[in-house]
């Protein structure tokens, strides 16, 4: 089961989307919560993390700022920008620091969860792919002349 991180300093958006949505059904074992991108890097820290869902603007660090930070410590962790403005330069930022997603604030429960259902899939495909990797890695090394 994967780990999911929501971050956004409104308190009641991170309740509502964690309380709300079934993110068990695509796979999320343990949600955690975070109300600040320093809460968020706490968390971080001591878990393994697979995917945060971040909102663009918070105070003293940035949505993107935090995927940034993410991006150079926790290679494998992917990240969603969760946000009510549609600015161009927003999602500009975005495709540059490598973000999965980006949803616009209201989002509708299913919406979420399919987006992030994508993202799942994504995560689960890499690893199916590095397994068998190190599979063809093993079985080579088995074969060579000793």
């Amino acid at each position: 089961m994967l780990q999911l991180l929501m971050v956004d300093d409104e308190m009641s958006v991170v309740e509502t989307l964690c309380a709300t949505i079934a993110w068990e059904s695509i796979g999320i074992g343990t949600v955690h919560k975070a109300f600040s991108a320093k809460e968020a890097l706490d968390v971080l820290n001591m878990h393994d993390i697979d995917i945060v869902i971040t909102d663009v603007r918070m105070p003293d660090m940035s949505g993107l700022e935090l995927a940034a930070h993410i991006r150079l410590h926790w290679k494998q962790t992917q990240c969603l920008l969760l946000t009510a403005h549609a600015d161009f330069e927003y999602a500009q930022s975005a495709i540059q620091s490598d973000i999965c997603d980006y949803v616009l604030k209201p989002v509708a429960s299913g919406e979420l969860l399919e987006r992030v259902s994508a993202v799942v899939r994504k995560i689960r495909a890499e690893k199916e792919n590095n397994e068998a990797y190190l599979r063809a890695i093993r079985t080579m090394r088995d074969h060579l002349p000793k």
